[in-house]
């Protein structure tokens, strides 16, 4: 499938527009008519090579045709060809932008570190993130208890303050057999905690050289059974 003279002159001759009205689905576009006239014929014959060689897919109810080459998927409606990042490639780069800056950070401390300097890790929500196993735990015991359902917000940790006010009517009794059955449940989903990587290679470089304190709001019993 030769597709060389849609990139040298359409794909990498223009600069895409991103399309600021569909965040949800991030791609970009070019539009027919703001194409140099040649280029509005070229447009025309890609548009006809990705429905003859791409993948026919359906789009809210319309069918349409995607092409993938190289890194990014193609596809046109009317007068607009669209591409996206195809989603691995996007992960990795990502992922390289994540290692960069991790490598940054771990620098910048490598200078302000001395010997004898003492290193505190907060254990929940920085060295390992238990907010999604801790939700399950509050979603189990409030549904033995009472009945009810609860949603997850990953952006706010599920804890006793939020139980109150979530759910204002608890009796006394009830308040207080939800915490305690929410801690017999957190074992269950232990697997569903994450490790801060960045976080963790940070306690085992200098744990060989400083002083390092794990600090921690929660019992100890609970602790050592996350850590374990």
């Amino acid at each position: 499938m030769d597709t060389q003279k849609f990139q040298d002159n359409l794909i990498k001759k223009y600069d895409w527009r991103f399309s600021k009205t569909m965040p949800q689905i991030p791609h970009w576009y070019l539009v027919k008519e703001n194409l140099e006239e040649p280029d509005q014929k070229l447009f025309d014959e890609f548009a006809q090579f990705i429905s003859e060689n791409g993948e026919e897919k359906v789009f809210y109810s319309k069918n349409y045709y995607y092409l993938i080459i190289d890194e990014y998927k193609y596809w046109v409606i009317e007068n607009i060809l669209n591409r996206e990042l195809l989603e691995k490639v996007e992960k990795d780069k990502k992922g390289e932008n994540c290692n960069r800056k991790n490598n940054d950070f771990i620098r910048e401390l490598d200078q302000r570190i001395n010997s004898e300097t003492v290193l505190f890790f907060d254990m929940d929500g920085v060295l390992i993130d238990t907010n999604y196993a801790n939700y399950l735990s509050y979603k189990m015991a409030i549904h033995k208890i009472i009945h009810a359902d609860i949603s997850y917000n990953p952006n706010e940790r599920f804890n006793r303050g939020v139980l109150k006010k979530m759910i204002p009517n608890l009796s006394k009794r009830e308040y207080e057999k939800i915490i305690q059955i929410k801690n017999e449940f957190y074992k269950k989903h232990l697997s569903k905690t994450k490790l801060n990587d960045l976080v963790v290679d940070i306690l085992k470089k200098y744990s060989k050289t400083n002083k390092t304190i794990l600090v921690t709001n929660c019992r100890e019993d609970r602790a050592v059974m996350t850590l374990k």
